[in-house]
């Protein structure tokens, strides 16, 4: 058995077909990743889009009803007239809370439940603060979200972790390899030694025998 039927004993067809199904394994999560991303940054959008029009909108709405104030004007006749402006603004009130999660953005969620009180019980000041709160944290949660775009989605992140593991593994056995084999060659173009030299013992001459 050779270095590498010791190292890889799998048969070329079953290492091939592991090799698709972890590279279509791969390319699935990736896609997935993908996907999930372009509909987070579609959440991002409509999100920025609908707190853009409301804080517009309230705040037009708020600078018309102190000036009225200001000047001791009725500004009960200009909310009546201004009817469908207030529909929209609790239209865009709406939207945005479908599109928070009440376990990550509580802070958000409370802060426009103050545009549903009843106008006796809310000055237009601390509707004032409320949207200056409201755009202050839009902005908290639309940077936690794009960062959360950017680092990529949790199956993304657990494969890129995987696969560094087994690009060091990779090299490391790769490098155990060279080695290895790097001794085999080595050791094959080493030239033999010569044979060991047996020693030939000395003969000693007889003394002649003395004849009587």
């Amino acid at each position: 058995m050779n270095i590498i039927d010791a190292i890889w004993p799998i048969p070329g067809p079953i290492a091939a077909a592991l090799v698709a199904g972890l590279v279509s394994f791969v390319v699935t999560v990736l896609a997935k990743d993908q996907k999930t991303s372009e509909f987070r940054q579609a959440w991002i959008d409509g999100l920025r889009a609908d707190v853009a029009d409301f804080v517009g909108l309230a705040r037009a709405m708020l600078a018309v009803v102190n000036a009225k104030t200001t000047r001791k004007e009725d500004a009960s006749s200009y909310v009546i007239e201004r009817h469908d402006d207030f529909t929209k603004i609790y239209s865009l009130i709406t939207r945005i809370r479908l599109r928070l999660n009440p376990d990550e953005h509580g802070e958000m969620l409370e802060l426009l439940n103050t545009f549903f009180t009843e106008t006796p019980a809310i000055s237009p000041a601390e509707m004032s603060d409320a949207v200056k709160g409201v755009v202050s944290c839009s902005q908290k949660i639309l940077k936690s979200e794009w960062k959360r775009v950017k680092r990529g989605e949790p199956a993304f992140l657990w494969l890129k972790r995987v696969s560094l593991v087994f690009i060091l593994a990779a090299v490391i056995g790769g490098f155990a390899l060279a080695v290895q084999t790097s001794k085999g060659l080595t050791s094959e173009n080493k030239p033999p030694a010569p044979p060991a030299s047996v020693a030939t013992p000395k003969i000693q001459p007889s003394a002649p025998s003395s004849s009587g």
